[in-house]
C-alpha cells in the first residue's frame, strides 16, 4: 500500500493530525522561540522545503 520511502512522510504526516486534532498545547520554550521573527523566517524555511521535497499535504499540516 506505501512504498518504503513514503513511510516516514506517513508517520509525521500521522503526527501533525494527532496533534491538530487533540489540541495539545505547544511548550512554552518551543512557542517563544517561534514567536520571534527568526523562528517564524526559520518554519516558513522549513515548509518551503517540505513543499518541494516531500508530500504537499505533509507541508500543509506542517503549516498549521
Amino acid at each position: 500500500m506505501f512504498k518504503k520511502e513514503n513511510t516516514g512522510e506517513f508517520m509525521l504526516a500521522i503526527l501533525f493530525i494527532i496533534y491538530l486534532i487533540m489540541g495539545y498545547r505547544t511548550p512554552q520554550m518551543v512557542a517563544s522561540a517561534v514567536d520571534t521573527t527568526l523562528g517564524k523566517v526559520v518554519i516558513f524555511i522549513v515548509v518551503v522545503m517540505m513543499f518541494l521535497h516531500s508530500s504537499p499535504i505533509l507541508a500543509v499540516l506542517a503549516l498549521f
